[in-house]
């Protein structure tokens, strides 16, 4: 997602309505253009040479400031990260060009960090991507709550809460066995409850595919008091690059970098 437009939200009454009304992520033509697009750009992440880009959009620098904060704390030589709903891993390739910041604040050289980057995906999609990674230095598992490890040093949330009923469980489930957790482009309104839609995908970014699913815009009140009870904020930050339509307004997607207190 980069801007959301009032045509793609079709607004409903509940969750579950959404889900009956959406096409959702195991469409079968989602998943072949998914890995189509998947297949063909594995040569060129692999070939890359990991060059810094010179201008850093706010996504990748929400990324960079929360990955660099838990690495100048951590005295650890493997760091093992839980990217949920991370789609074909492409923020490990980002942290890969940054990853010596946060490791020079603390002494430690880039080179001796081993990373274990878990990407966790729908069934389908993390089976296909699995088999057509090649060397690419991911894994793609099920995203079963079963299947995360006992213990995390990063877990990363991008543009996924939205996009499941039980994302509060979700996030619980994490702080369990996480020290640090970056939520990313989460679409906050003022307004008192959530709202849910059926998000229509009208774009060709996911191929050919005319894929729909349900989307909730959470409540800011809601979702802030929800946060709070747990967790420190230890920065939020506000991505005007990336919005949504809500009663006929573009609101800035948000972060929060959270450390469990």
């Amino acid at each position: 997602m980069s801007i959301l437009f009032e045509e793609e939200l079709e607004p409903v009454n509940s969750w579950a309505s959404a889900v009956d009304k959406s096409k959702g992520y195991q469409a079968s033509e989602l998943v072949r253009d998914l890995t189509q697009q998947f297949q063909n750009s594995i040569n060129s992440r692999l070939a890359s040479k990991g060059d810094k880009p010179t201008n850093l959009s706010t996504r990748r620098a929400h990324l960079i400031a929360g990955w660099s904060h838990m690495l100048a704390r951590s005295i650890k030589k493997e760091i093992t990260v839980a990217d949920i709903g991370g789609g074909n891993g492409y923020m490990r390739d980002w942290v890969a060009q940054h990853q010596g910041v946060g490791a020079e604040l603390n002494g430690q050289m880039s080179t001796e960090l081993r990373i274990i980057w878990n990407v966790y995906e729908s069934k389908e999609i993390s089976a296909a991507y699995q088999l057509h990674k090649g060397n690419l230095p991911i894994d793609f598992i099920e995203n079963v709550r079963t299947n995360y490890p006992k213990e995390i040093d990063f877990s990363l949330l991008s543009c996924f809460i939205q996009y499941v009923d039980d994302w509060d469980e979700v996030i619980k489930s994490l702080y369990e066995k996480s020290k640090y957790l970056l939520l990313m482009r989460v679409p906050l309104i003022p307004s008192k409850r959530h709202r849910e839609f059926v998000q229509h995908l009208h774009s060709d970014s996911y191929g050919k595919s005319k894929a729909s699913w349900p989307i909730r815009l959470f409540s800011e009140k809601k979702f802030m008091e929800y946060i709070s009870e747990d967790f420190q904020i230890i920065f939020s930050g506000v991505d005007y690059e990336e919005t949504f339509p809500f009663e006929g307004i573009q609101y800035p997607m948000r972060t929060f970098f959270l450390k469990i207190k």
